[in-house]
């Protein structure tokens, strides 16, 4: 028996060789600002009939590139299409805290009367925002109280989800009576 031999030169195309998509434009969102709702964190442009699109929000694929907390958000945003190399974008977007308004804060103003009065009126809270005061370098959850006559500084702090702490100083005064 004769032996045949033959050789065949194999071509393997890797994904090197393919051409980039060049025709794509992802645009991330500026300027976010928390406002309670979901927010686009980025559009895509430019894609074409086939293409196949995926989402990647701080790792875990997604349907949308939306966002409602403020923070840092990872993004990756693939576009596959045939014979070409993949388009892969990654960036991050950031949803910055919103500053708190519509806190109205009278402190108090008196004479000294002997009786206990609130430090301050605080006007324009939501049920879920967490209070402080500090008074006399003590911080406290309950609204001070005071009796004496004299000048007293108080912060007042408040924290509310999404939002830049609120902090500022107020000082609330009980005069001398008239002898």
């Amino acid at each position: 028996g004769a032996t045949t031999s033959q050789s065949f030169n194999i071509i393997s195309r890797s994904d090197e060789d393919l051409p980039e998509i060049t025709d794509v434009t992802v645009t991330p969102s500026a300027n976010l600002v928390y406002n309670g709702n979901e927010q686009v964190l980025a559009t895509l442009s430019g894609t074409k009939q086939g293409d196949t699109v995926s989402y990647k929000i701080d790792g875990n694929a997604t349907e949308e590139l939306k966002g409602t907390d403020a923070k840092e958000y990872s993004l990756e945003i693939t576009v596959s299409r045939e014979n070409y190399k993949d388009y892969v974008w990654t960036g991050t977007v950031e949803i910055k805290k919103a500053q708190i308004t519509g806190i109205t804060v009278t402190p108090y103003s008196g004479i000294y009367d002997k009786s206990e009065h609130d430090a301050l009126t605080v006007e324009g809270l939501e049920n879920s925002d967490i209070v402080t005061y500090i008074i006399d370098g003590k911080e406290v959850n309950d609204m001070p109280k005071i009796t004496n006559a004299g000048n007293y500084p108080i912060t007042l702090k408040v924290s509310r989800d999404g939002y830049a702490p609120y902090s500022q100083i107020y000082t609330a005064v009980i005069s001398k009576a008239n002898a």
